[in-house]
C-alpha cells in the first residue's frame, strides 16, 4: 500500500526528487469526485492569471498520458481535473516575475486560492512560520527547469473532511472527545520548461491515529516554535494527548 508519508514530520516541507508515480487511484476516488462537485459549487476553484493554451494543452497530455486509468473528453483543464482525485495548479515564470497562473483546486488546506492567483511564489508562501523565501525566484526556476520534484506537508484536523477552505469553519480538538486525523498533502511539481511553467500535482491522504507513529508526531509537535504551533492550529491539550 501507498505510504504518504515517509520522511517523519518535518515541521517545514523537504524538497527531493520524486520517486513514486505522480498519480495513484485510491479507495477515496468516489467520494473525492462526489466532494469536488460540492466544492466547485460553494467556492472558487478554476481560476487563472494570464495562463495560455499552449501551456493548458501540454499539462492536459501529460495527465492523461499518466494517469492510470483512462479519462474521458474534453481533454481540457477543467474536466480533467473532475475526473481525477488530484488538485492541480500552475505556476509560470519570465525573465521579471513569477505567477500562480492557473489553480484547479477543491480541497485547499486552510488557504484561499482566489486570495493567491496571479501572485508570485514567495508571497504565496509567506504566512508559513520559518519558511526560508529569501532565494524563490532561484528555488521556481530549479523547479521549472530541473523536476519532477516532490515534497509533504502536514497538519492534524480534527474531523474527517476533504475540503478546508478558509471560508468554512472548522473544529478543533476536543480533549472530552479527542479524535484526530493526520492531513498529508503531497505536492509533484512537473517541469515544463519549454513553456517555463510547471504542474502542481496536489494529493491528499488521511492518516487515522492508528495509523500514526505517535512519538515522531510528538516529537515534531514539541520541535515547534509558538508561531508555529498556532499557524498548525496545535494546541497543548492536543500535546498531551499525543504524550
Amino acid at each position: 500500500m501507498y505510504h504518504p508519508y515517509k520522511t517523519g514530520y518535518s515541521v517545514l516541507p523537504q524538497l527531493k526528487k520524486v520517486a513514486d508515480p505522480v498519480f495513484n487511484i485510491t479507495d477515496n476516488r468516489e467520494r473525492c469526485l462526489t466532494e469536488k462537485k460540492l466544492s466547485v459549487a460553494s467556492q472558487p476553484c478554476f481560476l487563472e492569471w494570464h495562463c495560455n493554451q499552449e501551456i493548458y494543452d501540454a499539462v492536459c497530455n501529460y495527465i492523461v498520458e499518466n494517469y492510470p486509468r483512462p479519462l474521458y473528453e474534453p481533454w481540457d483543464f477543467d474536466h480533467i481535473a473532475m475526473q481525477i482525485e488530484e488538485d492541480l495548479a500552475i505556476h509560470r515564470m519570465n525573465e521579471d516575475a513569477d505567477w500562480l497562473a492557473a489553480t484547479h483546486i477543491c480541497f485547499p488546506s486552510s488557504w484561499a486560492p482566489e486570495e493567491k492567483i496571479g501572485k508570485p511564489f514567495d508571497v504565496i508562501h509567506e504566512p508559513i512560520p520559518g519558511m526560508n523565501l529569501k532565494n524563490s525566484k532561484k528555488l521556481v526556476e530549479a523547479m521549472i527547469m530541473s523536476g519532477p520534484y516532490e515534497r509533504f506537508v502536514w497538519g492534524l484536523i480534527y474531523e474527517d473532511e476533504l475540503n478546508y477552505h478558509p471560508s468554512k469553519k472548522r473544529k478543533s480538538f476536543d480533549g472530552n472527545k479527542p479524535f484526530f486525523l493526520v492531513k498529508v498533502e503531497r505536492q509533484i511539481m512537473i517541469s515544463f520548461p519549454e513553456h517555463q511553467a510547471m504542474l502542481f500535482v496536489l494529493k491528499q491522504y488521511y492518516l487515522k491515529e492508528k495509523e500514526v507513529d505517535k512519538q515522531a508526531l510528538l516529537k515534531s509537535l514539541l520541535s515547534m516554535t509558538d508561531e508555529q504551533k498556532k499557524y498548525k492550529g496545535i494546541t497543548e491539550d492536543l500535546i498531551k494527548y499525543v504524550n
